[in-house]
């Protein structure tokens, strides 16, 4: 259900990337595949550096972080206030809860939402 962000073209798994009918292939890391495009200014510096680990290939890791249970990950933290405008931007530094909104959907039962 991916396709390439160069061609629209469907992308298949072919060992640890992901490829289309005209050969654009995206590195999978740590299970995320990365669609980033090297020749596309990237806005945010995780753009960046997802994109350099990405070139990485095979022995590539993203960066591990030890996030207590309870605590907020300190770039949310940090970042909250650059998301959706000024929305959130009271609340950088402040966070003592991820500010997920609840979706009133009914069950899914296992359905795609599209």
């Amino acid at each position: 259900m991916l396709v390439s962000p160069r061609c629209r073209l469907s992308l298949v798994l072919e060992k640890s990337a992901l490829a289309c009918a005209e050969n654009h292939r995206y590195a999978i890391i740590e299970g995320i595949p990365i669609l980033l495009l090297p020749d596309i200014h990237q806005t945010h510096i995780e753009g960046n550096r997802s994109l350099a680990v990405a070139e990485e290939g095979d022995s590539a890791q993203l960066p591990q972080f030890d996030i207590q249970p309870g605590t907020i990950d300190p770039f949310v933290q940090r970042a909250i206030g650059a998301t959706n405008g000024a929305l959130y931007q009271h609340l950088v530094g402040r966070m003592t809860d991820y500010p997920i909104p609840h979706l009133r959907l009914p069950a899914g039962e296992g359905s795609v939402i599209s």
